[in-house]
């Protein structure tokens, strides 16, 4: 994702312009420091005439910083009808300022903005959140989601291809699941084989053969250039199928092309193929998983699938390369996960919906037989009871703090979301 972009129109008084100037240079540094590009003037303005006309739709967000007070008419006339910040702080009259810019256009049915106020010790997470959101859906606009299988499937996944495209503006291309067999029968067995030894050195193997650790490289070669034929950035298929006509699952091939930067994801699930596009925009790395476990008691979750990529492990720690769980056919990932806060996310297509959560990792690495081969402990910061009353089955997880950005999303999208 390119680096979001934001204007600042900073206003000041004449007679508060030498007590103006710090806060205004503050207010800027903390947009740059927070990774954002600052354009616009650097000095206040004082009337219309010193902010030269701009087209709003080249950034990613507009923040009006009003460095004194005495500004509401001025920023009030820039805001009239605009969806703007405007960023006040804590002193020289600035907030009274805001809140008088918010009434006046109250009373002409011209608010359209929102006020943020600090004490200029950190940016504004509201800010940084609507810019980083712009610029994603700029970013994976006209995106290509490849969609294996076959006509049947294909009929299928019509309506959720048609809503994925009338959400973001993605093409979902259909890809022949012959096509997949056909590159992955191709392959040569000697490089597939190197597949396993040169990605991933240090793994411990458990049910699978030397046999199926080569055709599941076999796999991963097959879907690297289906993809790059096809020319899409994300791939998804019917992996219970394919598991069917190839003896062999997609998750360590899955794996593989997460790490490499490409989205990829089982179950033929669209919605969370557009999460992940996301999530990968602003975090890297993503893993998709069933919920499988709740406990009320302590608040905790308890996350599990198979295709978890191994650049979320931990230092130190172990790959397990298992069968896959439910045909016991391929090879599985079992991943010791870094504990660290990370982001839930589930997206639905009826009602249209997205639920976010964060927590706190606690666990991996489980080792549970009757559960998909990943498997993580989560702690909740929001209700267990709340995230199960609304969510769905398949969540992304990501490192970090995504929230801000996804229910800013989540709004420019005119999508409900449900924050746990």
């Amino acid at each position: 994702m390119d680096q979001p972009t934001v204007l600042m129109i900073p206003l000041a008084t004449r007679m508060h312009m030498d007590r103006s100037i710090e806060p205004a240079n503050l207010a800027r540094e903390l947009l740059e420091k927070s990774g954002v590009k600052v354009f616009g003037r650097r000095s206040p303005a004082l009337k219309i005439d010193d902010i030269p006309h701009f087209p709003q739709e080249e950034y990613d967000a507009v923040v009006i910083f009003l460095a004194s007070g005495g500004t509401s008419e001025l920023a009030a006339n820039i805001a009239a009808g605009n969806s703007y910040f405007i960023w006040a702080y804590d002193e020289v009259n600035s907030l009274s300022s805001a809140l008088s810019v918010r009434e006046k256009l109250n009373g002409i049915e011209a608010w359209r903005g929102e006020i943020v106020y600090n004490s200029l010790d950190e940016t504004p997470p509201s800010i940084v959140g609507q810019a980083r959101a712009s610029r994603l859906l700029k970013s994976i606009k006209e995106s290509r989601i490849g969609l294996i299988g076959d006509e049947e499937y294909f009929d299928d996944k019509a309506d959720e291809s048609k809503a994925l495209s009338d959400l973001l503006g993605t093409e979902v291309v259909r890809i022949p699941v012959g096509d997949l067999i056909t590159e992955f029968r191709g392959q040569d067995d000697d490089q597939a084989s190197k597949v396993v030894d040169e990605r991933l050195p240090g793994a411990s193997v458990m049910e699978p053969s030397k046999k199926d650790l080569q055709k599941s490289g076999k796999m991963y070669l097959a879907f690297k250039s289906l993809v790059s034929k096809n020319k899409v950035e994300a791939v998804t298929l019917d992996c219970f199928r394919l598991i069917k006509r190839t003896g062999t699952s997609a998750c360590l091939a899955f794996s593989l092309l997460i790490d490499e930067g490409r989205v990829s994801v089982c179950e033929g699930d669209l919605r969370s193929s557009a999460l992940m596009m996301m999530l990968k925009e602003l975090a890297g790395p993503s893993w998709l998983a069933n919920l499988v476990q709740a406990d009320r008691n302590l608040n905790t979750i308890t996350l599990a699938h198979c295709t978890a990529p191994t650049s979320l492990a931990e230092a130190g720690g172990k790959v397990i390369l298992r069968s896959h769980f439910e045909s016991g056919e391929g090879v599985s990932l079992d991943v010791p996960l870094k504990r660290l806060p990370v982001t839930i996310a589930n997206l639905q297509f009826k009602p249209l919906q997205m639920v976010v959560a964060r927590g706190e990792l606690l666990e991996s690495q489980i080792g549970k037989f009757s559960l998909c081969r990943t498997q993580a402990k989560i702690r909740l910061e929001g209700a267990v009871e709340r995230l199960l009353q609304f969510t769905g089955n398949h969540h992304v997880v990501a490192y970090g703090d995504w929230n801000e950005t996804l229910l800013r999303i989540g709004k420019k999208l005119n999508m409900s979301v449900i924050e746990v």
